[in-house]
């Protein structure tokens, strides 16, 4: 159990006895191991209470999209109440997307890194984003002619992808063009 005390770290244990480390200054600057320790007890209890938010709300937001679309079938494509539902759907997607995000922050994957080709990777998203980018803008993927190799985690990849056609699209209120374009650069200093 940790109390607070008048010490340099400003932690010690039960009763009279101060850190050994504040006894003999042996940690000035730094943070006291006990102060590391609770920290990461509290950033810990954030990452399950992000967990859990994002769990519950991604739930909410999987029966909304799920209704949405049955209402959906069930309308004239051309009506405006079709073209607010498909709002909705939009809506919904993004909200799952910010959910998965959530859960990627608070749950990260031990690191999965292997070699994955930039261009295949954009144009598997890109298949998927087209259909959530919604009506009036046109997504178009043009991949490196060759293989454009990169060390790191797949999904990370993804979300960048993801998170740029999605600015993109926020950008275009009135519709447009998002061109993904994959290209080897070299950058001079």
């Amino acid at each position: 159990m940790l109390l607070r005390a008048q010490n340099h770290c400003g932690l010690g244990s039960l009763g009279a006895t101060t850190c050994g480390a504040c006894q003999r200054g042996g940690h000035a600057g730094t943070r006291h191991p006990d102060e590391r320790w609770l920290q990461q007890e509290r950033l810990a209890s954030i990452g399950r209470l992000t967990s859990g938010v994002a769990h519950d709300f991604n739930n909410l937001v999987t029966a909304i999209l799920g209704f949405t679309r049955l209402a959906l079938t069930e309308l004239d494509d051309d009506g405006p109440t079709a073209a607010d539902l498909r709002e909705v759907v939009t809506a919904a997607e993004s909200a799952s997307s910010l959910a998965r995000q959530l859960l990627t922050f608070a749950n990260p994957a031990p690191h999965l890194r292997a070699a994955i080709d930039i261009g295949s990777v954009c144009q598997d998203v890109g298949r998927m984003l087209r259909r959530v980018v919604g009506n009036g803008i046109e997504l178009s993927v043009l991949p490196s002619p060759d293989p454009l190799m990169v060390l790191m985690e797949r999904h990370r990849l993804e979300q960048v992808v993801v998170n740029l056609v999605m600015n993109a699209r926020d950008a275009m209120p009135g519709g447009g063009r998002i061109t993904l374009t994959c290209d080897a650069v070299k950058i001079s200093r």
